[in-house]
């Protein structure tokens, strides 16, 4: 029996048979549903390094790892997207100790190639605009604001000059695990997916998530568990899209 939920926490830990999508706003216990299911789930004869949890910050991968591990007696495969990221470009060789560029290495990259074009944005707004131009690389120059053309003109130069420095930003973190997962190297790793704070989701991440559930439209089969609550997205401006909470 599922202990300390209430009975609408407990029919999301103990769904069976199809996906999930579970809707629950702040202090409602999701995070802590979660890992029911997931101690459930281990119970009925699941390993628990077949389940994959995913979340957002560092802080709440912090957090949703040390409720597993008292949860469940021993550690399981969980992070933020990106940190799962890492790993699998790691296990995978894909990794080769490059360096992993954050935002302030981003902003001294981007403040560099701007010196050769006229101005009209700053480096900070050419690089949000960048990981847009990424997510949506065929939408026309004429619909970006100027801070995204820009970012259109100097996307091969910063991809190029990462690739010289041996580095790698978070935005290239997603794109080559996608690469990876698409190749098919993960295939059947996971028997089931649970991703917190769901809202948060970006097109990749979602691309990522459909991918190791096996499917084109992982909703139509047993492998994917989610929750979040739309009025908590807090990442549109990194291309998260709280649209697919409709699904």
């Amino acid at each position: 029996m599922v202990d300390a939920l209430n009975p609408e926490q407990e029919a999301a830990a103990c769904h069976r048979g199809s996906h999930l999508l579970l809707v629950a706003g702040a202090g409602t216990g999701k995070t802590r549903t979660l890992v029911e299911r997931m101690a459930r789930l281990g119970e009925e004869g699941i390993p628990p390094d077949r389940l994959l949890a995913i979340t957002f910050t560092n802080k709440a991968a912090g957090e949703l790892r040390e409720r597993l591990l008292q949860r469940l007696g021993r550690s399981v495969p969980s992070g933020t997207f990106h940190g799962t990221a890492l790993r699998w470009l790691k296990a995978h060789g894909q990794w080769r100790n490059r360096s992993l560029y954050d935002d302030r290495d981003q902003l001294q990259l981007i403040t560099g190639l701007l010196k050769s074009l006229p101005g009209g944005a700053t480096p900070q707004a050419v690089k949000s605009a960048l990981q847009q131009v990424r997510l949506h690389p065929h939408l026309p120059r004429p619909d970006w604001d100027r801070a995204g053309q820009i970012a259109q003109e100097i996307l091969p130069r910063y991809l190029d000059r990462l690739e010289r420095l041996h580095a790698i930003d978070f935005q290239g973190l997603l794109e080559e695990a996608c690469a990876v997962v698409e190749s098919g190297q993960l295939d059947g790793l996971y028997a089931e997916v649970l991703v917190d704070e769901f809202q948060d989701t970006s097109p990749i991440q979602w691309k990522i998530v459909t991918l190791l559930c096996g499917e084109k439209d992982p909703f139509e089969q047993q492998k994917l568990w989610v929750v979040g609550d739309r009025c908590q997205a807090i990442y549109g401006f990194r291309g998260a899209d709280d649209a697919l909470m409709q699904m």
